[in-house]
């Protein structure tokens, strides 16, 4: 039934399919913090936040499992397609309940002035549930997944400059940030039907999911504490102003956790399918590949985000967002301990069915999170959620780092590391000059990056990291 596809050709079009999705920020962020302001920003944010959690709880654990059973079973339409209909029962089921809790809390007192926007917010609830976004990617069919996505943020974009005008456009807003993330849900239901037969009669065992499902839940709402708590403390603290700041710093560093989950996502299928299939030395090359590239992309971007963050404010925002700079230099040192926390969690713990040690480690993270939000945003606002946020994905890092050392060897995985911590300091070096030397912040900008992307790599090839020198080699050889 599933012809095994390109891991490199999977790569590329989930790639392109990141930068669409980092375009639309990139293009919609700077207009509308403009537009709407710091503080409609921050209330649809705020709202989002909220409507996240109850998500959450709709969707439990079942992306991460449903694939990784996914794909042991995809070759066989039967057995797949049992598999969709009891994970899609489950998951239906969840959102009927939350739905009916959702119903209770918008009539609650804490959130009258957000009744709107928590309505329109809450319909990415029910566009995930119907989206299974997990059948395509155990099937691996990331070019169908990137050319939809890349359809809905054109049409997100051109919605945005045609509807969201003044500062009473908010709602509009929320509308079109609904479309652009979840409005592929009705295309999804659709066209399952090419991998799934709901007619195929069966037996549905519901029961034995369900241990596993909640564990990984555990996990992913853990996780969702530590990242999303931080946004929900502080407008129930401060106020969607200090939530609007706070977004603009969170925005530059999830357009580069964007692009570094795309690794994770396109590798992990393939990943659970070595390992099902006992090619543990296929396992091991991979994750090593995918290792390699998600420390070459967060290193220099950290470094870059750090010594830029008022440069890259000024143009993504606007001056008015300017006091974000610190919290967006603290997040930016995040970009690497998450990217590694998300290696280890999708590549290496969740293939090899360790959900449990995931769980305790994230909830421990997600303990110590709502400590130093308590502690630090008060008085420090969006700094001390930012540092908050910093030491739990670090705390988290660490408890995962050390219960992984059995399954693999970390001196092999991670043998390439200090070929990117040596080029990115001539990296630091250009972005130095380019401040000394160029007055005008965003010029400064236009001349670091592209310079800094040359040297970097160029340091990489002349320590002859194996990843750019095979690049270079597949670019010379197609000429």
């Amino acid at each position: 039934m599933a012809k095994e596809k390109s891991v490199t050709k999977n790569f590329i079009f989930n790639a392109i399919k990141t930068i669409m999705v980092v375009i639309f920020p990139m293009i919609s962020f700077p207009y509308v913090s403009r537009v709407i302001g710091v503080e409609g920003v921050g209330a649809v944010q705020y709202a989002n936040g909220i409507i996240s959690y109850f998500g959450l709880f709709a969707s439990l654990g079942i992306a991460g499992y449903a694939v990784r059973e996914g794909v042991k079973c995809k070759n066989d339409k039967e057995s797949f397609s049992k598999l969709t209909k009891e994970m899609l029962s489950i998951n239906l089921l969840a959102t009927l309940m939350v739905y009916a809790v959702l119903a209770v809390v918008l009539f609650m007192d804490v959130f009258s002035g957000y009744n709107t926007l928590l309505f329109i917010s809450s319909f990415s609830i029910i566009l995930s549930t119907l989206a299974v976004e997990w059948v395509y990617q155990a099937m691996e069919e990331y070019v169908y997944i990137s050319l939809r996505t890349i359809g809905f943020q054109i049409v997100a974009i051109i919605m945005l400059f045609v509807f969201v005008r003044d500062e009473n456009d908010i709602v509009w807003y929320a509308v079109i940030t609904l479309i652009a993330s979840y409005g592929y849900g009705l295309f999804n239901i659709l066209n399952i039907r090419k991998y799934v037969d709901f007619k195929v009669k069966c037996r549905l065992e519901i029961k034995k999911h369900i241990k596993p499902i909640l564990i990984i839940f555990g996990t992913t709402l853990s996780v969702s504490i530590y990242v999303n708590l931080d946004t929900v403390m502080l407008g129930w603290i401060h106020g969607d102003y200090e939530v609007g700041l706070y977004t603009a710093a969170v925005k530059l560093c999830i357009i580069v956790k964007n692009i570094i989950t795309s690794i994770s996502v396109v590798l992990m299928p393939r990943l659970a399918l070595y390992l099902a299939n006992g090619e543990k030395d296929k396992y091991n090359t991979l994750l090593k590949s995918g290792v390699n590239l998600n420390l070459m992309i967060s290193i220099p971007a950290a470094v870059g985000l750090v010594m830029l963050s008022p440069n890259v404010l000024l143009i993504f925002s606007g001056k008015d967002f300017l006091s974000a700079s610190f919290a967006a230099k603290v997040l930016a040192i995040n970009i690497v301990i998450a990217a590694l926390d998300n290696i280890i969690y999708n590549q290496v713990l969740i293939p090899h069915g360790r959900e449990k040690l995931a769980c305790v480690g994230t909830i421990i993270g997600a303990l110590l999170n709502f400590v130093l939000n308590m502690t630090f945003i008060p008085t420090y606002k969006i700094n001390g959620a930012a540092v908050a946020t910093l030491a739990s994905e670090l705390v988290v890092f660490v408890f995962f780092m050390c219960y992984m050392r059995d399954i693999i060897e970390l001196k092999k995985i991670f043998d390439k590391v200090w070929s990117y911590l040596i080029a990115v300091v001539p990296v630091a070096i250009v972005v130095i000059i380019c401040k000394w030397i160029i007055i005008n912040p965003i010029w400064e900008l236009v001349a670091a990056i592209p310079i800094s992307v040359i040297v970097y790599f160029g340091v990489l090839y002349l320590l002859k990291n194996d990843l750019v020198r095979a690049g270079v080699g597949k670019i010379i050889k197609s000429k």
